[in-house]
């Protein structure tokens, strides 16, 4: 993606900007009863690698307490691919002590200026400059080469109401196909507020019809 400015002269200067590399633990996970559970890996996870298993429930970041999503984004958003974390699991009721060394998530920028969304390990779906009222639909969503994974629903948010899940992969939003983040980001915002509509997601190798009704925010 390309930028332009205008120099004191006048002459106007391009530059490429990169796609920005943030860091990922490699997991997707699911809020139950206030708990942080890995229900699945992304390809190659360094998290797996470091001997985590589907159902560990993450307790502990770099010595923080994981209370929910926010711990793990906080973290992760002072950190660069490559850094070496302590994860603490509990499995069976045991802690484990894990280092997971980061990897890298790329996320195409939009703008010379990244929004704050994409300044987050895990991209919300709604940036920080979209108006004071707009649609929450309590999830994360991220980006991969076949498309936007659902990686965390809000258990009392209007899209855990409607049905969607961790691992959902989301194919249209209304009438508009889903085929990145920016083309998520787009057609939530454009959601009237407090009036249902039909997404459609990937789930199990199916094709399943949810009727989403967002909240005011």
């Amino acid at each position: 993606m390309a930028t332009s400015s205008s120099s004191s002269s006048g002459e106007r200067t391009e530059r490429e900007i990169p796609p920005a590399r943030h860091a990922t633990l490699g997991i997707v996970a699911e809020l139950t009863d206030g708990h942080v559970v890995i229900t699945e890996f992304a390809e190659a996870s360094p998290t797996a690698a470091a001997g985590a298993r589907v159902g560990d429930r993450l307790t502990r970041i770099e010595g923080t307490p994981v209370t929910g999503f926010e711990t793990i984004v906080d973290t992760l958003g002072r950190r660069v691919p490559g850094d070496r974390i302590a994860v603490t699991v509990e499995r069976d009721g045991r802690p484990i002590d894990l280092r997971v060394t980061l990897a890298a998530r790329i996320v195409e920028p939009t703008s010379s200026r990244p929004s704050a969304a994409e300044s987050e390990p895990t991209a919300s779906i709604a940036p920080a400059t979209a108006p004071a009222a707009r649609p929450h639909l309590g999830v994360e969503v991220e980006e991969r080469p076949d498309g936007v994974w659902v990686i965390a629903v809000d258990s009392s948010s209007p899209a855990r109401a409607a049905g969607l899940r961790t691992g959902d992969r989301i194919l249209t939003v209304g009438d508009r196909d889903v085929i990145d983040l920016d083309t998520m980001r787009s057609a939530v915002l454009d959601l009237p507020l407090e009036s249902a509509t039909r997404f459609t997601v990937l789930r199990g190798g199916r094709t399943t019809a949810l009727d989403v009704t967002p909240a005011r925010r």
